[in-house]
């Protein structure tokens, strides 16, 4: 179905050119799942981009001796017989869905869009189908949704939204690049097997690009194992995972979080109350219905939050996309107001008059673009928060900014480089960066490690218990991942539903859940 043969992708930048992928080839077939796998900036993504025509040329260079899809050659179309096959026969679930969703047209409507422009349907049919999709990725009440803006979901949930508007239009080759990575254990476990069913029933062919090797493991029958642009090991899956046979595949498999090897004491006995929430809700106004009969429906998303958080320790919160748990974290950092409640720092009531205040509670964001201005540098993006809380001086700046460079996983020598030039990964770290630059007490890290590959997720995992236990760093860690939050935190709370079902140290409330819910979570995690 698809022969790729010999694909080099070249980038030709100020600095002179680099090579992104070197000497690429595979075949697959029909109904047959290839895994590609690696640490970000290693490829994989770029080299699927660059055979559907979405690696602009400059700067780029692009040369095969043949990638042929049904004895069509893909590198030799022009953009208009390209745009027939790409997004219909060949589509694509890209990494990041904030930048892949228009934020001006509601979600039904890119979805319908998609569907109307690939197949001989009119919109009615197109909207019935539109609608079907998105009940079938497990979003709720589909009718109503269908009519929401991207920012009105949670990052799960625009993910499911995309691999929606993938499926809609009956592809014969499916690329997923990353399609899970930002999902609960339980929506993942249930998008997986939504692509088993659909690739058994249209014979769908799938690339699957993942950094999540368990994930891998579990849907590829043959695996490509990439570093910095060259394929180093190649083979059928179980070969690959169970006797690799190079250095760097085997130092993959060693990051994979081990919950039975914890990344610090976990012997957490300070009583002194950080973080106080107590009785905290949180209700939206939303509009159902035609324009002519509109209505407003009140939304709780959060009912009677209540916990400590105590100094120097990381407390992990878990539950499905949706639960409320970015929410809670936008209202202890003051970007959400809570409808009632109360939260208090240090014995008193949290608020964000004054920069030293602001300065104290720090947020790494799910989506590292909220975080990152687009049109500044990186060394202007860690900057400005050294220079607007004056942690250090000019002369200091740029040996300050490189450090935290290093000090999450990156070269020094990038920071003049702008955020698009980075892959999701790599931006993420960009954005752990920028918060720990202000030297924060309480860091509230949502979903930090989602975007990583193992290897670099467990660098950052260990970055952040050295924090912890070398300067009492106190951490909310959000996270969908429960062996990192097993292997991280000290005590967990789980949500569901915009309440808290379970909460209590790790070993307990992982190895003995009380809550069926908790149960069902711990059911999902994918075994490696």
């Amino acid at each position: 179905m698809l022969d790729v043969e010999s694909l080099s992708v070249k980038f030709h930048t100020r600095n002179g050119s680099s090579t992104a992928v070197e000497d690429l080839s595979f075949t697959i077939d029909a109904g047959e799942t290839l895994g590609i796998v690696g640490e970000s900036g290693s490829g994989k993504s770029v080299s699927c981009y660059s055979m559907l025509g979405l690696v602009p040329c400059p700067p780029g260079e692009i040369q095969a001796k043949s990638v042929d899809f049904n004895g069509k050659k893909l590198l030799q179309l022009n953009n208009k017989e390209l745009r027939k096959i790409r997004g219909g026969r060949i589509s694509m679930i890209f990494q990041d869905p904030m930048t892949s969703l228009n934020p001006f047209m509601r979600i039904g409507e890119q979805i319908r869009e998609a569907i109307c422009l690939h197949q001989d349907i009119d919109k009615n049919q197109a909207k019935v189908r539109a609608i079907a999709a998105l009940e079938e990725v497990g979003i709720k009440n589909p009718e109503a949704r269908f009519r929401d803006f991207p920012h009105e979901f949670s990052g799960g949930m625009r993910q499911r939204v995309m691999i929606a508007m993938a499926l809609a239009t009956e592809p014969e080759i499916l690329i997923a690049d990353e399609p899970t990575t930002a999902l609960d254990v339980t929506i993942q476990a249930q998008i997986l097997e939504l692509l088993k069913q659909v690739q058994q029933q249209r014979n769908l062919a799938i690339i699957f690009i993942s950094h999540d090797l368990a994930v891998v493991k579990d849907v590829a029958d043959k695996v490509i194992v990439m570093e910095k642009g060259v394929v180093i090991e190649t083979g059928p899956a179980q070969e690959i995972f169970s006797q690799p046979k190079h250095d760097y595949t085997k130092k993959l498999l060693q990051a994979i979080p081990d919950p039975d090897k914890a990344l610090k004491s976990n012997e957490h006995n300070n009583s002194d109350v950080l973080l106080d929430v107590a009785a905290l809700y949180k209700s939206y106004q939303r509009t159902e219905g035609p324009f002519w009969r509109k209505r407003k429906v009140e939304q709780e998303v959060l009912k009677n939050i209540c916990f400590n958080v105590y100094r120097g320790e990381i407390l992990g919160l878990v539950g499905e996309s949706g639960s409320g748990k970015s929410t809670l974290s936008n209202i202890i950092t003051g970007l959400l107001d809570a409808s009632s409640g109360s939260i208090n720092y240090n014995g008193r009531e949290l608020r964000f008059d004054t920069l030293a205040q602001r300065k104290k509670v720090q947020l790494v964001f799910q989506d590292p673009y909220a975080s990152l201005n687009p049109r500044m540098t990186i060394f202007d993006c860690l900057a400005e928060p050294l220079l607007l809380h004056k942690i250090v001086e000019k002369p200091q700046l740029q040996e300050k900014v490189e450090g935290l460079m290093v000090e999450v996983g990156l070269s020094k020598e990038v920071i003049w480089r702008y955020p698009h030039e980075f892959s999701g990964g790599q931006r993420q770290r960009i954005a752990i960066a920028r918060a720990l630059a202000c030297e924060p007490e309480l860091l509230i890290a949502d979903e930090p490690v989602s975007a990583l590959d193992v290897t670099i997720q467990a660098q950052i995992l260990r970055l952040l218990a050295e924090l912890s236990e070398r300067k009492g760093l106190t951490m909310l860690f959000i996270s969908h991942d429960l062996s990192v939050v097993h292997s991280l935190c000290d005590r967990v709370i789980v949500m569901d539903k915009g309440q808290i079902v379970e909460q209590g140290d790790c070993d307990s409330v992982f190895k003995q859940p009380q809550h069926r819910y908790t149960q069902s979570l711990i059911n999902a995690i994918p075994k490696f």
